[in-house]
């Protein structure tokens, strides 16, 4: 997730400049480049509920696996990866929130289509 709030600080800053996208520069297709990868990634959250809820679960489970691992090792438990005390629902609320929301947001700010889709038809069907 580190890298996540990075793209996404630079994807809101790049969106901000009047000349982006220009695809004579290579900055800017690099950054477009890495955020649909990341987009990819996290899309499961704007999909149809059926898709969604079986993503939502497989990331939770695999947040809490991290957990069970960290509790075999001794060492600190990650936010959102003790299955003792995380609610799934909850857990898959807040990282819609916190980690998709604004990407996708972000991301479709350049691209009305990816808006309408990802956006209204999709995210917000899911919180």
């Amino acid at each position: 997730l580190p890298s996540h709030y990075e793209e996404l600080g630079l994807l809101q800053t790049k969106i901000a400049a009047p000349d982006f996208p220009d695809p004579t520069q290579l900055e800017h297709r690099l950054t477009l480049l890495s955020s649909t990868v990341r987009l990819a990634e996290v899309s499961w959250g704007c999909r149809p509920q059926p898709t969604f809820k079986r993503w939502a679960n497989l990331m939770v489970e695999e947040l809490f696996m991290q957990g069970d691992l960290e509790k075999q090792i001794g060492v600190p438990v990650s936010p959102f990866c003790d299955r003792e005390i995380v609610s799934k629902p909850r857990c898959q609320v807040s990282f819609l929130l916190v980690v998709v929301n604004p990407f996708v947001a972000a991301f479709s700010a350049q691209f009305d289509n990816v808006k309408k889709e990802l956006v209204d038809e999709g995210c917000e069907a899911n919180q």
